[in-house]
């Protein structure tokens, strides 16, 4: 009898050093990523930013800066503003075939629904999907936000051998007081879309509107980043999100 208990432990012993040593000496994979800086001129970290940037307007982009989640809106924005580029003398239909086939390339295989929609964009503003035929008809409708605008820039960009990572600074200008009879109005710069951080108020009548530069801001901007990641065929979109320092 003491034979097997003194088995039992010499098998557990052996067992709690084997998991031990699994742990301490398995590889980290995050550790064996190795990343090298990109310029953020290069035409891949161009073409991937421009590829998931249908629109500079915060009506089209408030939903991705503020959740950093991909709407349906959003998906189909994306592939649809791609496909026009691709197709410049597209006439105002997209099967909803052709669609797919794009969200695949920009999203990979990502869950989605074929609906109407808007993206602010000169290429197509709207969207609307007729289920009868199958396919989107696009329209220049217009329309975007009248009172505020993002100013971005990719401040830096780095790859691995399976991801690109592209960090952008962006500030939110919103212009207040319109409407009003006297000739007076102020700008409002936030560091996102949600005005957590307001970070300057600039006044100005209607003939004498400022110009404003990120640059200007560029300390207090906030930081995001997007994540792309190689699926055997091209680079997807993955996942975009907030930098808090």
């Amino acid at each position: 009898m003491k034979k097997n208990y003194l088995l039992v432990g010499v098998i557990a012993f052996v067992v709690v050093i084997g998991v031990v040593v699994f742990l301490f000496l398995s590889p980290d994979d995050s550790e064996d990523i190795i990343y090298s800086d990109v310029l953020v001129t290069d035409t891949v970290v161009t073409s991937l930013y421009d590829m998931v940037n249908p629109s500079d307007d915060v009506v089209s982009l408030y939903d991705l800066y503020q959740s950093e989640t991909f709407t349906n809106e959003y998906i189909l924005g994306c592939a649809i503003v791609m496909y026009y580029k691709d197709n410049p003398d597209t006439s105002g239909e997209i099967s909803s075939n052709d669609v797919e086939l794009y969200v695949q390339r920009i999203f990979g295989n990502i869950s989605y629904e074929n609906s109407s929609g808007f993206v602010a964009n000169p290429l197509v503003s709207s969207f609307s999907y007729d289920a009868n035929s199958d396919t989107y008809h696009c329209a220049l409708a217009g329309g975007g936000s009248n009172t505020e605008s993002m100013d971005r820039k990719i401040v830096s960009a780095k790859k691995s051998d399976t991801e690109y990572i592209i960090t952008e600074k962006s500030i939110v200008i919103s212009e207040d007081n319109l409407g009003k009879e006297e000739d007076e109005y102020s700008l409002s710069i936030y560091d996102d879309v949600s005005h957590t951080n307001l970070l300057d108020t600039i006044s100005f009548s209607s003939n004498n509107r400022p110009t404003i530069s990120i640059e200007d801001y560029i300390e207090e901007a906030s930081i995001y980043e997007y994540h792309f990641e190689f699926n055997g065929e091209n680079f997807i979109f993955k996942s975009f999100e907030k930098v808090n320092l």
